[in-house]
């Protein structure tokens, strides 16, 4: 993810062990609306098609919060205000 000093970095929400596959939800890194891509990983719980962070679920939203970028945050806000 890029933050104000345009570096990129990743911060894992988890520990990692030497070796075990890692995984990002790509929909916390991109708020442009008619980004898309299917997915193929084949976990049960995919959503099959991952689109920008605004229509990423509230529920992934709340979890991922502490690692989403202020100016993403915003984004979705904005565009999750009813």
């Amino acid at each position: 993810m890029q933050d104000g000093g345009g570096i990129r970095k990743v911060v894992a929400i988890k520990p990692i062990k030497i070796g075990q596959e890692i995984t990002i939800d790509y929909s916390i890194t991109d708020d442009d609306p008619f980004w898309k891509m299917k997915c193929k990983c084949k976990n049960r719980n995919c959503r099959k098609v991952i689109k920008c962070i605004q229509f990423l679920p509230k529920k992934l939203f709340n979890k991922y919060k502490p690692f989403i970028p202020k100016l993403l945050q915003e984004s979705y806000i904005n565009h999750n205000v009813r």
